[in-house]
C-alpha cells in the first residue's frame, strides 16, 4: 500500500486568456478545478494506473469542503485532519499569444500543534510493515520547518518504505535529522545540500556520491536533462532521459515522475532503473497535458520506449 501525505494542499484553479494586459480585465476560459499539492497528486496519478494507496491531508473550511468532493469525484481513497484554517487555492492562467503560464499560490491555513499532533496520529494509524509513504510537497505557514523529519522518524521502523520530495530549508532540515529512503531534490537544491556546482555528468555522479552518505537512494531532477541515478544492483551511475516533446504544462511533472517511479518499484517489483524509466514517462506525459492534468495512462505507455538510459 502506497500512503501520501500532503500537508498543505491546494485547489488547483486553471483558466486561459488571450493576451497579458495590465491594469484590464482578463477574461478566463477552459477553467477547471482540481485538488492539487504534491502527495495528493501523486495519489491522482496512481489512482490512474489502478493503484492502491490513500492520501492523507489537512481540510478546514469552505475551501476544505470542495478539495474533498473534488477527491471523491476522482474516487480516491483519503483520510484528513479537520483544522479551523481554511485551505489554499493555486492559480494557473495560461496566456494564449504570450506562450507563458503565470501561477500564484496561496499560502495555506496556519496550523496549531494539537492540529499537527493529529496528523501524527493519523499518520501512525497508517504505518504498517508493507506501506510505502511519500511524503511531498511544502509545509504549512509557521508550520516548523523540520516537522517533516518529526513525521518520518516517527513511522521509519514500522514501514517498508519512505519517499521525501520537498524543498528549501525544509529539505535541508529535514535530512539534518533524518534519513528517508528517497529523495527528489532538483539541480538547484542538489547543489545547495552538497555544496557542487552542477555541470557535468562527472559532478552528477558525484552529488549522488555524497547525498548517497545521507540517503540510501538519491535521484537528482535536472530538467530538461532527464534525471540521475545510481543503479543498486551494478553501482553504477545513470542518466535517463525523457524524449523531447513539445511540453504544454509542466504543473504537476515532478510529481507524476514519483508516482511513476514508486508504484514501478513498490507494486511492480521492477528494478530500481526500470522504476525510473516509468517515472520520467510519466512526467513527460504530464507535460503533455494541459493545465493541472497530469498523465493519463495512455501516454506513459507511448513515451516508455523512447526513454533512454545512458550509463555515466
Amino acid at each position: 500500500m502506497i500512503i501520501t501525505v500532503t500537508l498543505n494542499p491546494a485547489i488547483d484553479k486553471y483558466g486561459e486568456t488571450d493576451d497579458l494586459k495590465h491594469d484590464e480585465i482578463m477574461r478566463l476560459s477552459e477553467i477547471t478545478y482540481e485538488a492539487g499539492g504534491k502527495g495528493i497528486n501523486v495519489s491522482r496519478v496512481l489512482k490512474r494506473f489502478g493503484v492502491p494507496n490513500t492520501a492523507l491531508y489537512f481540510s478546514g473550511g469552505q475551501m476544505g469542503k470542495l478539495f474533498s468532493q473534488l477527491l471523491d469525484e476522482e474516487q480516491i481513497d483519503s483520510d484528513y485532519v479537520p483544522v479551523i484554517g481554511n485551505n489554499r487555492m493555486n492559480y494557473t492562467v495560461n496566456i494564449r499569444k504570450q506562450k507563458s503560464t503565470l501561477k500564484f499560490n496561496d499560502p495555506g491555513p496556519v496550523l496549531d500543534t494539537e492540529e499537527l499532533e493529529k496528523m501524527l496520529d493519523l499518520i501512525r494509524s497508517y504505518a504498517k510493515k508493507d506501506a510505502t509513504f511519500v511524503f511531498s510537497g511544502i509545509v504549512p505557514p509557521n508550520s516548523p520547518t523540520d516537522i517533516y523529519a518529526y513525521f518520518i522518524n516517527s513511522i521509519k521502523d514500522d514501514v517498508k518504505n519512505v519517499l521525501l520530495d520537498t524543498e528549501g530549508d525544509i529539505l535541508s532540515d529535514t535530512l539534518a535529522l533524518c534519513s528517508p529512503d528517497f529523495i527528489k531534490p532538483n539541480q538547484r537544491e542538489t547543489e545547495n545540500l552538497t555544496g557542487m556546482t552542477l555541470k557535468t555528468n562527472d559532478d552528477y555522479a558525484e552529488a549522488l556520491a555524497k547525498l548517497g552518505e545521507r540517503v540510501p537512494f538519491p535521484i537528482i531532477s535536472a530538467g530538461a536533462k532527464g534525471i540521475y541515478i545510481r543503479n543498486t544492483d551494478d553501482g553504477k551511475y545513470y542518466n535517463v532521459v525523457a524524449p523531447n516533446v513539445d511540453a504544454v504544462s509542466t504543473v504537476g511533472a515532478g510529481d507524476a515522475f514519483v508516482a511513476g517511479f514508486i508504484m514501478s518499484l513498490v507494486e511492480e517489483e521492477k528494478p530500481i532503473l526500470e522504476a525510473a524509466k516509468m517515472g520520467v514517462a510519466c512526467g513527460t506525459a504530464s507535460v503533455i497535458t494541459p493545465g493541472t492534468g497530469l498523465c493519463y495512462p495512455k501516454d506513459v505507455i507511448d513515451m516508455l520506449d523512447q526513454v533512454k538510459v545512458r550509463e555515466i
